[in-house]
């Protein structure tokens, strides 16, 4: 364990009340344990981490879960797993300490952060640094009429009466007010996520094993879709991974998420051009009589993406 990560653990997460209960400070601290002294790099796997706290494992992906709602923890740069076969790759974890203010993680340590508008707790590093880290929308709306009354008073304690009438707030500042989904919201939709989830897997099902699903794996694939929902999983991401289940044989769709995060968002794909006819053939769009044979410099997927690089045209 480096000295950083077990001081950010002692000064910030625990002080700012950021760990609620024993099992996810032991969580927490054997993440730590793992991580380098930029606190990235956990890619220990939930069973490891399980052992090493003397817990289930279904009880350290519950305290992982929280943890990750809560901003204490983010996903870390997937190459760190690259030399791992692609269904045996464990998520990568750093502390919050690690990123910049906001920044939901899953980028190479070369990389900059990214943060975004998203405000939550604040944690601070023991050298005083800042970090704002995203907290769930807890539903409270903001009330125009009674802001707007409040600064007109305001305003009128301290400026002598006047007969114009107070400022009208700019367009800009409407966005703040916008509506975010309240509990009540977010838990419907949660419900229609989770019956996605499930329509998805059962149609699998039925179509690896020509018989429904039995209703406790329903059930365990429902609740389980429910928590990944509620972590911020993609809808149809996660209905993807539940259709691969029944004919890869797997049973838990948490272990099968956790190897298949969402996709980072990432440059636009380049369009393929049609085949120009002079190269090999239309799939593999090399030139044979280039030794090594090499792309075809007018129609494979490689000289569109440096036309896009370069800022030239593509070519139809």
């Amino acid at each position: 364990m480096s000295y950083q990560a077990q001081n950010w653990v002692d000064q910030t997460a625990i002080p700012q009340g950021l760990v609620h209960g024993q099992g996810e400070l032991l969580v927490l601290l054997r993440i730590a344990n793992h991580t380098g002294g930029d606190l990235r790099g956990c890619f220990a796997k939930a069973a490891t981490l399980a052992s090493e706290c003397l817990m289930g494992e279904s009880t350290a992906r519950k305290h992982l879960r929280a943890l990750r709602r809560r901003g204490v923890i983010v996903y870390g740069d997937p190459d760190l797993v690259s030399h791992l076969r692609a269904d045996q790759r464990p998520p990568v974890y750093d502390l919050a300490g690690g990123h910049e203010p906001g920044c939901r993680g899953r980028h190479s340590t070369a990389e900059p952060c990214t943060p975004s508008r998203t405000t939550g707790a604040r944690i601070e590093h023991p050298a005083g640094v800042q970090i704002e880290h995203p907290e769930p929308v807890t539903g409270a709306r903001i009330d125009a009429s009674r802001v707007l009354e409040s600064s007109t008073r305001t305003l009128k304690g301290l400026n002598p009466p006047s007969s114009s009438p107070p400022p009208t707030p700019p367009p800009e500042e409407d966005e703040e007010l916008q509506h975010h989904p309240g509990p009540g919201e977010q838990e419907t939709s949660v419900a229609a996520g989770s019956a996605t989830v499930v329509t998805a897997y059962a149609a699998a099902y039925e179509a690896q094993f020509r018989a429904r699903p039995p209703g406790r794996m329903v059930r365990r694939i429902e609740s389980q879709a429910a928590g990944l929902l509620r972590d911020g999983w993609p809808p149809d991401h996660l209905a993807r991974l539940a259709a691969e289940l029944p004919a890869r044989g797997y049973l838990d769709l948490e272990r099968h998420a956790e190897h298949n995060p969402p996709p980072a968002v990432g440059p636009a794909l380049v369009a393929v051009p049609d085949w120009c006819g002079n190269c090999a053939d239309a799939t593999y769009r090399y030139v044979p009589a280039d030794n090594p044979a090499r792309p075809c410099p007018v129609c494979s997927p490689q000289a569109a993406h440096a036309r896009r690089e370069d800022g030239g045209t593509r070519c139809a």
